[in-house]
């Protein structure tokens, strides 16, 4: 699920240079915006004026007990999210925007005073949204918009419940609860990529555990196909990963490049469609074939939240190596504070084990 680190600063610096002072004062305005709105409008979670269904309420004390559930597994004092609802006049939360170099495996980036550096942008107005799509269109940047499910602030704020939530499955709830607060848990200052790959793994790993010890039935057999299915698009996404990647390092010219990088996609677009038609639990080739197009944008994006997860995976075989104990999973993890940006990926990519990486780091 996608997360959002908001920043109510009113001056910061970004690292586009085509976009303006004034287009950055009205984008941090609008989040400030958002925010004030959020705080003028939550109520308490308890407060018996709360209109809402039956239903409703019975997610409401989903949320509250798999809350209850991750700070213990977690080992979190407290956790400042859902104390608080507020109900929205639309129908999504809001949207990311993840802009990619055309010619580069590579997000753009922007930099917050305090919040630190996102590879993507949080938008909680369509129209703004859609003028900043334009914005990096004309420059020539790949470019992907997705919703945003729900999002962290890591204890700037008191994250509240939001109305948009309780249209997710029981299931989508708790991975998003155990997502957000493994955020609280652990998170990388200015690496995106690692941060939400590292929640994005352990989500699956604890809401498993909630529901085996909240004798919860789970259909084992949809999740081992999914497993698999899942692994078949991570082998396949992996191919064209590294295809790009060696094209945009070649020598040829650019024009030759976009060429070459437009047959590659084209390729991938056929697996996908094939994926799709084949794959019966596993809907991510479907999401991507949604997008306008197939880009650097929206390949990164899915990258970022779904990294491998086959029980030969980096982070599979640290949480064995920790005996399967969540925490001191957390703990190793910390120590790679110290390494760069680019040593952490190759960790979650696989091509170098935790021993090696943090011996290099240190």
């Amino acid at each position: 699920m996608i997360k959002f680190y908001l920043s109510v600063f009113l001056f910061f610096f970004g690292t586009v240079a085509e976009i303006t002072y004034s287009d950055w004062i009205k984008y941090v305005y609008h989040l400030y915006s958002h925010q004030k709105n959020t705080i003028l409008n939550r109520v308490d979670i308890k407060d018996k004026n709360i209109f809402l269904s039956e239903e409703e309420n019975k997610k409401i004390t989903l949320i509250h007990n798999v809350q209850s559930f991750g700070k213990k597994l977690y080992q979190l004092k407290t956790s400042h999210s859902f104390r608080y609802f507020v109900k929205l006049n639309r129908d999504v939360l809001g949207w990311n925007l993840t802009a990619a170099y055309p010619l580069k495996w590579e997000a753009v980036e922007f930099h917050f005073p305090v919040a630190g550096t996102f590879s993507y942008l949080g938008f909680f107005d369509n129209d703004l949204k859609n003028k900043w799509i334009e914005k990096f269109n004309i420059k020539g940047y790949d470019v992907y918009e997705s919703e945003i499910g729900a999002y962290s602030t890591l204890g700037y704020f008191s994250d509240p419940l939001f109305s948009t939530y309780l249209k997710f499955s029981d299931y989508g709830l708790i991975s998003t609860v155990l997502h957000e607060m493994s955020h609280e848990k652990l998170y990388f200052k200015n690496d995106t990529f690692f941060s939400e790959s590292l929640s994005s793994f352990i989500e699956e790993v604890a809401a498993e555990r909630y529901l085996q010890q909240n004798k919860i039935k789970f259909n084992r057999i949809s999740m081992n196909l999914y497993n698999q299915e899942f692994s078949a698009f991570r082998k396949a996404f992996e191919l064209v990963k590294k295809k790009l990647t060696l094209l945009y390092q070649s020598q040829i010219d650019e024009k030759q490049k976009l060429t070459h990088k437009n047959r590659i996609l084209m390729d991938y677009k056929k697996t996908l469609i094939n994926q799709n038609e084949k794959f019966r639990v596993c809907k991510i080739p479907d999401q991507i074939l949604r997008s306008k197009e197939i880009n650097n944008a929206v390949l990164i994006q899915f990258d970022r939240y779904n990294p491998p997860k086959e029980e030969e995976s980096n982070f599979s075989l640290l949480l064995k190596e920790s005996n399967n104990d969540i925490n001191i999973w957390f703990e190793k993890l910390s120590k790679l504070d110290t390494c760069s940006n680019e040593q952490r990926k190759s960790f979650v990519e696989g091509s170098i084990v935790y021993k090696k990486l943090l011996s290099l780091c240190l």
